[in-house]
């Protein structure tokens, strides 16, 4: 579960990016997206190595900052994406897209009932 939840995270970081470049009209070229990608790289090597000591070392009962420091910065962007993509995505998903994530979400379920009641 750790794991997951560190991917989905990282994924969701990296969604924001691309969401943030379209709701806010910001080019693609912009010094200040290249920022914002260079500094949250970094901030994945330290939270990347907190993440890891808290899931493999049994003494270890708290994240460390940059951990929390990019929970807290990847909440703020997706509250600000939904805040500010009000009316812009206003085509209803199709069918089959809605399909394929009703499979993934029961196969993913499934897989962690399995691993669940493997413990």
């Amino acid at each position: 579960m750790g794991v997951t939840l560190f991917v989905v995270m990282t994924l969701t970081i990296d969604c924001n990016n691309f969401f943030l470049k379209y709701v806010l009209w910001v080019p693609a070229d912009h010094d200040l997206l290249k920022f914002r990608v260079a500094l949250l790289g970094l901030c994945a090597l330290a939270v990347s190595k907190e993440w890891y000591e808290f899931l493999s070392n049994k003494f270890c009962h708290r994240l460390g900052p940059f951990a929390w420091l990019m929970f807290y910065n990847c909440g703020v962007e997706v509250l600000l994406v939904i805040k500010c993509s009000e009316g812009k995505f206003t085509e209803p998903f199709p069918w089959y897209v809605k399909a394929i994530w009703t499979c993934l979400t029961a196969g993913f379920l499934l897989l962690l009932s399995i691993a669940y009641s493997n413990q």
